[in-house]
């Protein structure tokens, strides 16, 4: 993957170098069962614990549900989180996630054309989900002449995990629908 400014196109997938330092990145999660928030106000506590742990408090809490989060890459090489904003309970993805994009990068002062890159959760999730969070980030990343990367929400998972719980290997679980699960080994 490419980050430079000109890079546009295909989803690309997220093994590739982060990027330069100041390079906005969209991160979009819409389509696991896995990812769900109980009310509005565990939004705003999760994302002020966000906001804690990129001021270097911990990340426990940090926000996870359906969403999007804009962050930028630190001349440390290190993603500071500017915001998140879930996608509403009670919507369907494809009602609110653009709304929520909206919201976000208005709350925080990230212009369309500041986006250099889009990261999409590819799942495992829904169907449908994934197909509109891909659609929409193939499109924000063409507007904004900036790259698509698809991440696997279970390497996400799997990256926050502690060095020497990793190097022993694990599984990664997500809900699927009903009693079912999505279950990743990382050797």
């Amino acid at each position: 993957m490419s980050d430079e400014a000109g890079t546009t196109g295909g989803l690309r997938g997220a093994g590739a170098a982060a990027g330069a330092a100041g390079v906005v990145t969209l991160a979009i999660e819409a389509s696991n069962p896995s990812a769900s928030l109980s009310s509005a106000a565990d939004a705003d506590a999760a994302d002020a614990d966000a906001a804690t742990a990129c001021a270097g408090g911990t990340e426990a809490g940090v926000r996870s549900g359906p969403g999007v989060a804009l962050g930028r890459m630190t001349a440390a090489g290190a993603m500071e989180v500017l915001g998140v904003e879930p996608i509403r309970s009670g919507s369907r993805h494809d009602d609110d996630l653009m709304p929520a994009v909206a919201r976000l990068a208005a709350r925080v002062g990230v212009r369309a054309r500041d986006i250099r890159r889009v990261a999409v959760s590819v799942g495992p999730g829904g169907y449908t989900g994934l197909r509109v969070a891909c659609a929409a980030g193939k499109m924000i990343a063409e507007a904004s002449g900036g790259a698509c990367v698809s991440v696997p929400t279970a390497m996400v998972v799997a990256a926050r995990v502690g060095g020497a719980r990793r190097a022993r290997g694990m599984a990664v679980a997500l809900a699927g629908k009903g009693e079912s699960a999505h279950v990743t080994v990382f050797e």
